[in-house]
């Protein structure tokens, strides 16, 4: 501490409570900072700003008086410095704490979102966007399509080469499933060896190309895996949503059409694995006015 016989206790006083405001200001400003940081939680650091900003008050008018009157307290002085630094060391620790809450909540995201073997779209993920497709294609009256992809035998890979082998093609697979698909269409992973490709503006014979466009490149690709090198085929099944004759009188849901579509799409897939790996259709959903009615979708033969 500095000597009080060289520096004039009334400056020293001076000092503190100006060090004290200059703490009380960077606390304050920390906290409307953290306002437009944050948006969860703006809320909290809005009040915090408010009332760390009120605050500086109480370290203005002690300096006030000093100023004008001339009385001081030491001890006043350093106990409101103290408070101050307290108050911004605890704004710089809990804007630490909120920051790595931020990047945890952020990586929690994307565990959510992606596959996080294959970095395709998570169940969760592709079936949340794909209701909102379903509700866009209702809205503009498109079609939109689902296909279901399985591959053969897979069981087989994982006992034959180990699941590692396994892994390599799963990643390679979604590789290739990717370059082969638009920027619009939505790919997720739906369950073990089985992937949901989610294409809107898609009629049925548009959605008959793609798959038939996947097995093509699929069956060409070579799945390496360390001296082995693995051919993969997969069996495909599709369902398409005609919306042209939607109505908007209907109850109907985005997620009972999406889910209708999903069922249809992987029963026409396992009826393809059944007999053989091809592409099977289910043809198109109609929401005719009496399905609309009893709930029941009626396809195309």
């Amino acid at each position: 501490m500095p000597n009080l016989s060289i520096i004039d206790p009334k400056t020293f006083t001076l000092i503190v409570y100006s060090l004290g405001t200059l703490a009380q200001l960077i606390a304050s400003g920390m906290a409307l900072y953290q306002i437009k940081k944050f948006t969860v939680y703006r809320s909290g650091w809005i009040l915090l700003a408010l009332g760390l900003t009120l605050m500086l008050s109480r370290r203005l008018t002690p300096t006030y008086e000093l100023l004008q009157s001339g009385r001081y307290s030491l001890a006043d002085a350093l106990f409101t410095l103290l408070i101050s630094l307290l108050l911004m060391f605890g704004v710089i620790k809990i804007r630490k704490l909120f920051d790595y809450m931020q990047q945890q909540e952020q990586k929690l995201e994307q565990l959510a979102k992606y596959d996080f073997l294959t970095d395709a779209l998570s169940r969760y993920a592709v079936i949340d966007q794909g209701l909102l497709e379903v509700e866009r294609s209702l809205r503009l009256k498109r079609p939109i399509s689902i296909l279901i992809i399985d591959i053969d035998e897979f069981k087989h890979v994982n006992d034959s080469y180990g699941h590692a082998a396994g892994d390599e093609v799963l990643v390679k697979l979604v590789q290739i499933c990717k370059n082969s698909l638009r920027r619009i269409d939505l790919f997720g992973r739906f369950g073990g060896d089985e992937f949901i490709a989610i294409l809107p503006e898609s009629g049925v014979e548009a959605a008959t190309q793609v798959a038939t466009r996947l097995q093509t490149d699929i069956t060409a690709s070579a799945f390496k895996f360390l001296a082995e090198e693995l051919k993969i085929t997969v069996s495909i099944g599709i369902s398409c949503c005609d919306t042209t004759i939607y109505t908007e009188n209907t109850s109907l849901t985005a997620k009972e059409i999406l889910d209708e579509l999903i069922r249809k799409a992987d029963l026409k897939m396992y009826q393809s694995k059944r007999y053989e790996p091809a592409v099977k259709v289910s043809g198109r959903v109609k929401l005719s006015a009496s399905w609309l009615r009893g709930r029941r979708i009626t396809c195309n033969k």
